[in-house]
């Protein structure tokens, strides 16, 4: 976890205050020459899905996302075209509320059903046309998230993540311009509205649920409907990458319901709406950095916890870094061994330098920094912006990365603040990072592997044959997560790789020879959206003073370029409030769960309570760190403690996005509870006795015993295919009541011990599934072998506290 991944940032409305004052008196007439005439500003534009027809759009004037009584508005026509007229409308947001009835021209025998709402910066030019589209809506929040950036900076960022070229226009109607990017634009905005339309539905219905007025909070409401969908963009960027290549490919008629979105968790919605309505602020940084503390972080994980800061002295130069790792096995804090990296330099590269070592700091006068360095080269400007966390739910702020947390109830105190950090390169940047490991040797260099056997790849003319394209495997380069290939005529074909090793191609990019300052590199051009950040890759020759000649992986960073700060540090009171929140003890409550069972055999039906642990030393067992674990009740009562460790090792087989792939071996260590009385409602705690006698508390809300409908085996029916696949159906009881809350229907499939299971992950909308060959084969899934189906509901934190269970019925 790194202290905030979920962007919960809200911009703040702006009020303009205007006063006038006049008089007389005396019994002197006094003569008031008449206010001056003010002419109506006017600006005209299309809104564009497909073309939209009978949607309003207005000028919000006061940015609260809705189209208020006293702001100008108008109607779209034919083609989406509008004109806006009254004072003001040249210089505020353009909002477009597109409702039910409204026409969208790419398919204009279905009126729009679900209504959402689309947004478009204030104009950078009045005089031109306006353009308002689900794309001007993604660049309009990241403003909202980062309200130092400009159009164009936006812009610049929301290109990275869309996959389109950098000289595409993201305010232009992709629809009239022809051209690849106009092809991508159009078809992940009829995906993003899906997306936006769906979201904006449930969280307005759960807004209601929870006694808010949407209209009261309609600016958190729209951060909270676009924040959904921007969280989703890397599975549609690469959905409409993988569609746009078919024959006679149109966006106009593309079936959007093919690109699985989904849906936003709602049953905290009061909190999310409560965090996003915060108001956020430009921060200034000589204060944050001299006399506020610094600037804090934590990046904690299964593995291990990092904490540390950042300070400047009063009126200093010069950064002071602090990086420590919490060390389970002595229970202190340790200084974390420094990054260090290699510039280009004057067409030499410079030796390995400690990361912020010799960087000079220099306040401007917009609050940003600009850090500069002679040795290394470069200049850095670096921008903040803040929001105060006092109150807010700690979950709610960090999103997925909750799961570490050991109250995911609590909130933070007052004083805690959050920050954005945004980075500008001031000067092209190449640099090579060490990998070291723990004897301190410097692992980056490219290698091959056969049978078990390294082999250097020693020059750039290897590379290409080393790692050459391979139907059959071979050998790749590992670009951060991503393996690659390297294919004929300056190919790149990019793979996604499984748990198990296997390898699955989702792209091509392309690799070419640059010179810069006298020194040959093997450019890398990988889709930015792949990547998730703005360097480019590059190779290039090394003399490594044990190894020799070598070929090490590099970054490029262009100049002038943006990249925001996805993780959100922030000061040393929300540091520690997280920090006392999470178990440092190298044993991590990954994952808990209170469930009510619903089986058709009722016998086995009742309350069950779970829980996951993760070691930060994964070489020991889950037995030598923990010596028991009571489940206690909120008077305190223990409830359970009689259960020993249990271990499964399931191979899952993940089709929840509605394509499939395999994640391979699964490995969990859990206690789990079972045939528990009926449990109320209210918060519980698992404690976990160590070996060393101290304890961890881990806490979970339970909405009580809920009832969810399970799959009935007299539906359930399997055939094998000619090709050794298994094709299984059955139907989904979505007239029974409960239903509406299962968002996850899961097959498990078993061979003797049901700790070695295969899992397949499906959506609530599946009633029927494909398993090949190949992935049966993992755990010898044959004739014979069982299968049942669990129905699974979710909370907010990822908890499964109700599951319905069919049957285990025989394989044909």
């Amino acid at each position: 976890m790194k202290f905030g991944s979920k962007a919960s940032l809200a911009v703040p409305a702006l009020a303009f205050l205007l006063a006038a004052c006049g008089g007389g008196g005396g019994g002197t007439t006094t003569v008031i020459d008449p206010p001056p005439v003010v002419t109506p500003a006017a600006i005209n534009g299309v809104v564009v899905d497909g073309y939209l027809v009978g949607a309003k759009v207005c000028s919000d004037q006061n940015d609260n996302k809705i189209c208020d009584p006293n702001e100008p508005f108008a109607i779209t026509g034919a083609n989406g075209v509008y004109t806006l007229q009254g004072e003001g409308v040249d210089l505020h947001s353009i909002l477009v509320e597109v409702g039910v009835g409204v026409i969208d021209q790419d398919n204009p025998n279905a009126p729009i059903t679900k209504p959402f709402t689309l947004m478009a910066p204030a104009p950078a030019n009045p005089a031109a046309p306006q353009v308002v589209t689900p794309i001007t809506t993604l660049v309009k929040h990241t403003m909202d998230q980062n309200p130092t950036l400009t159009r164009d900076q936006a812009s610049q960022s929301t290109k990275a993540q869309l996959g389109v070229s950098d000289a595409a226009d993201l305010f232009a109607d992709y629809i009239a311009i022809p051209g690849a990017d106009s092809v991508i634009l159009h078809t992940t905005a009829r995906v993003v509205t899906k997306a936006m339309a769906a979201a904006q539905e449930e969280i307005k219905a759960a807004a209601v649920a929870n006694n808010l007025d949407p209209a009261a909070v309609s600016g958190a409401i729209a951060k909270l409907v676009v924040q959904n969908t921007v969280d989703q963009l890397p599975t549609i960027v690469a959905a409409v990458a993988t569609a746009k290549e078919a024959t006679n490919f149109d966006p106009k008629t593309f079936d959007v319901t093919s690109v699985p979105t989904t849906a936003p968790v709602t049953t905290t919605i009061a909190n999310d709406i409560q965090v996003a309505a915060k108001p956020i602020t430009v921060a200034a940084a000589k204060s944050v950095l001299e006399t506020e503390g610094g600037i804090f972080w934590i990046n904690a994980s299964p593995w291990d916890i990092e904490r540390g800061h950042v300070t400047v002295p009063v009126n200093g130069t010069t950064l002071s870094f602090v990086d420590e790792w919490f060390n389970p096995s002595t229970g202190q804090w340790e200084t974390a061994p420094p990054h260090r990296d290699r510039h280009l330099v004057n067409g030499s590269w410079t030796e390995p330098m400690i990361e912020g070592e010799g960087d000079q700091i220099t306040y401007n006068a917009d609050n940003s920094f600009t850090l500069s360095n002679t040795a290394k080269g470069g200049q850095e400007k670096i921008t903040l912006v803040k929001q105060d966390l006092a109150g807010l739910s700690m979950a709610s702020v960090l999103g997925t990365q909750a799961k570490y947390l050991l109250n995911k109830k609590a909130t933070f105190p007052a004083g805690a603040v959050a920050y954005r950090l945004t980075f500008e390169n001031l000067s092209d940047s190449y640099e090579i990072c060490q990998w070291l490991d723990p004897t301190g040797g410097d692992n980056n260099y490219v290698r091959t592997w056969n049978q078990g056997v390294e082999t250097m790849v020693r020059s750039l003319a290897e590379v290409e044959t080393a790692l050459a394209f391979n139907n059959q495997g071979g050998n790749y380069l590992w670009v951060d997560s991503l393996p690659v290939q390297f294919a004929p005529n300056g190919v790149l074909r990019i793979f996604q790789a499984g748990l198990n090793g296997q390898k699955t191609e989702i792209a091509t990019g392309s690799y070419s020879k640059l010179t810069v300052q006298t020194k040959e590199l093997l450019m890398l051009n990988i889709p930015q959206h792949l990547l998730g950040g703005i360097d480019k890759k590059f190779l290039v020759e090394m003399q490594d003073s044990v190894r020799g000649n070598i070929v090490q992986v590099g970054d490029f960073t262009p100049k002038n370029v943006i990249e925001i700060d996805q993780d959100l540090p922030g000061n040393i009171i929300a540091r520690d409030a997280i920090l006392g929140n999470l178990a440092l003890s190298g044993v991590i409550p990954a994952y808990s769960m209170v469930q009510y069972r619903n089986s058709e055999t009722p016998a086995n039906s009742g309350t069950r309570s779970y829980i996951q642990y993760e070691l930060a030393n994964q070489n020991v067992q889950l037995s030598t760190m923990v010596s028991s674990v009571d489940f206690i009740n909120q008077a305190g009562t223990i409830i359970s403690n009689d259960l020993t460790p249990s271990t499964d090792v399931t191979y899952i087989y993940n089709c929840l996005s509605g394509t499939c792939k395999a994640e391979g071996d699964y490995r969990e260590e859990y206690y789990f509870f079972s045939n528990l009385q009926q449990l109320a409602t209210g918060d519980y705690s698992f404690v976990a006795n160590l070996t060393n006698g101290s304890s961890i508390t881990s806490k979970i809300s339970y909405p009580g015993q809920t009832v969810v409908p399970y799959v009935s085996s007299s539906t359930m029916s399997g055939a094998w295919q000619t090709d050794g696949s298994l094709k299984l159906n059955w139907t989904n009881p979505v007239a029974v009541a409960g239903w509406d809350k299962i968002s996850q229907v899961r097959v498990f499939m078993s061979q003797g011990t049901t700790s070695q299971g295969l899992v397949v992950k499906l959506s609530s909308t599946a009633q029927s599934v494909t398993v090949p060959a190949n992935i049966l084969a993992q755990r010898n899934i044959t004739t014979g072998s069982t299968w049942r189906i669990q129905t699974r509901a979710y909370d907010a934190n990822g908890s499964n506290y109700a599951r319905g269970e069919s049957n285990a019925l025989p394989l044909p």
